[in-house]
């Protein structure tokens, strides 16, 4: 399995994998609210990520987390693994 490392940017970089990132269930079911989420999120892609951004990545906002947390993401895996390959 890739590491998060290696999928932070490029995940965070494209809508499909910015709603992943928040729907993930560390991330939803967090205790956090929308914007400290956000701000989390934000940091991670900042300072976790071994790959360097091309490009700046749009930050997390609370908005963005309030419109996805909530709408559970079931087939982590699968999902995580057709986003890193590039699908649609």
């Amino acid at each position: 399995m890739p590491s998060v490392r290696d999928t932070l940017v490029p995940l965070a970089s494209k809508p499909a994998g910015r709603r992943f990132l928040i729907q993930v269930p560390g991330s939803a079911q967090s205790k956090l609210s929308d914007a400290d989420l956000a701000e989390v999120l934000n940091w991670m892609v900042d300072h976790l990520s071994a790959v360097p951004a091309s490009r700046p990545v749009a930050k997390f906002t609370a908005a963005e987390v309030a419109a996805y947390r909530h709408k559970p993401l079931v087939a982590v895996k699968e999902e995580r693994r057709r986003l890193i390959a590039g699908a649609p």
